[in-house]
């Protein structure tokens, strides 16, 4: 079967740098525009906290998606989730579902150990839902037969 690939997508991490930049510019107007000691101070840590999340967002993700690094490897043996460097055997899945919950959508991996069940949220990964889920299902149930065959 191969290998298949899905990289981060640029569109999620457009988003988030204008959103980022969008809040960080609110609070640094709201901290010139403040004249009283209390709401500067409030404006500062927002400011902080927005800036370190913003950080954290831009080196975990945007980065990644910029430099068009993948996001989930799909193999006969597993699935490498980079985002979170996680991988999955698929001797240790029983099953895939496909998830919805308000805007976020996922895959998640109901494990043999149901203690370890790994959910991947997938609008940070390139390509359309569908695809990535139909891809892992495709992978999960020729592990299946390569595992009865063995």
């Amino acid at each position: 079967m191969g290998i298949t690939t899905f990289k981060y997508s640029k569109i999620f991490a457009w988003f988030g740098m204008i959103f980022f930049i969008f809040i960080i510019s609110a609070l640094v107007s709201m901290g010139i525009l403040a004249n009283e000691f209390k709401p500067w101070v409030i404006v500062v840590f927002g400011l902080l906290f927005f800036t370190v999340v913003f950080i954290l967002v831009l080196l975990k993700h945007i980065i990644s998606a910029f430099k068009n690094e993948v996001a989930l490897e799909f193999d006969e043996e597993k699935v490498t989730i980079y985002m979170t460097g996680i991988t999955i055997y698929w001797k240790d899945v029983i099953e895939i579902s496909w998830g919805e919950y308000r805007r976020s959508k996922y895959l998640s991996f109901e494990m043999v150990d149901r203690s370890k069940n790994i959910t991947i949220e997938v609008r940070r990964v390139a390509g359309h839902n569908k695809i990535i889920y139909n891809t892992a299902q495709k992978y999960f149930r020729q592990a299946l037969l390569n595992e009865g065959t063995s």
